[in-house]
């Protein structure tokens, strides 16, 4: 499975969403993490200097079978076939050509639109789902993040049904979530935040 998490806006969970995501899914396989952002979140995260993993994927073995690679558009095709990953996350940053140019080379089959209050997600959504609708054949789902999922229908009422699907919310919990980048261990490793593993886990099931 190759899943994208993107968003027209930053600072909305893309690069969190990527992260616990693919934790999920070294359940069911080995994983590659691409990280497509300058800002070097997801790299951050797995304690991979960037520079590092522009060169090639690199493993990271206190995930398991986890690699964690920063590339640009043409290098994209060829990186889940180094490494031999069964799945492969993509944590993009916030820019619909890269989205189109991304989604063209290496084509996902799940797009993960996280969607978080005050940031002016909510209010561009119409926008970045016409773009994934016309760039993608992909799945589209959008996560609430903090947000009603009333609220995520209300914002696409123009979209017809099938076009994209709302998520099962996921908890918004900013303090903890800044704190696993910090510490670079999973959100639900912190006692008031253990039910967050079965709601990312949820994020990519059939």
């Amino acid at each position: 499975m190759t899943v994208l998490c993107y968003h027209h806006k930053g600072g909305v969970g893309k690069s969190t969403t990527a992260v616990h995501v693919a934790l999920t899914l070294l359940d069911d396989g080995s994983v590659l993490v691409i990280d497509g952002d300058t800002q070097a979140h997801s790299c951050a995260f797995f304690g991979v200097p960037p520079a590092a993993a522009e060169d090639g994927p690199v493993a990271v073995p206190a995930a398991g079978a986890l690699w964690v690679a920063h590339a640009e558009n043409s290098r994209l095709r060829r990186l889940p076939k180094q490494v031999g990953a069964d799945h492969v996350v993509v944590d993009l940053s916030a820019d619909f050509e890269r989205m189109a140019r991304v989604a063209t080379t290496l084509p996902p089959d799940l797009v993960l639109l996280c969607t978080k209050p005050h940031t002016g997600a909510l209010r561009d959504l119409p926008a970045v789902v016409n773009a994934l609708v016309r760039e993608t054949t992909a799945e589209v789902r959008v996560v609430p993040i903090g947000v009603d999922p009333a609220e995520i229908d209300a914002a696409l009422a123009a979209f017809p049904a099938g076009s994209y699907v709302v998520a099962d919310p996921v908890s918004y919990v900013p303090d903890e979530a800044e704190r696993s980048f910090e510490e670079r261990r999973p959100v639900w490793d912190f006692p008031t935040c253990t039910a967050l593993r079965a709601e990312y886990d949820a994020l990519t099931d059939p």
